[in-house]
C-alpha cells in the first residue's frame, strides 16, 4: 500500500474490517436529527375495562337470545 494515497488505501480495505469505508453505515445528518413526537392522550385502564364489560354484556345478551331460539 505504500506509495498510494490514503483515500485509495481506505477504499481498498474490505468493508467487513475496521476502517473499511462507509459501506453499510448511514453517515447523513438527517439520521441523527432529534425527533419530535406529538403527545398522545390515552384512555385510562378503568375506562377501557368499563367499555369491555359493556361489550361483554351485549355478547352475553346475544348468546341468551340465540339459546332461547334453540329451545
Amino acid at each position: 500500500m505504500a506509495g498510494r494515497g490514503l483515500e485509495q488505501q481506505v477504499q481498498e480495505r474490505p468493508s467487513g474490517l475496521p476502517g473499511g469505508g462507509t459501506q453499510g453505515y448511514d453517515l447523513s445528518l438527517n439520521r441523527y436529527k432529534e425527533l419530535v413526537h406529538d403527545e398522545v392522550e390515552h384512555r385510562t385502564p378503568l375506562e377501557i375495562l368499563a367499555e369491555l364489560r359493556a361489550i361483554e354484556q351485549e355478547i352475553l345478551q346475544g348468546i341468551e337470545e340465540l339459546e332461547g331460539m334453540l329451545r
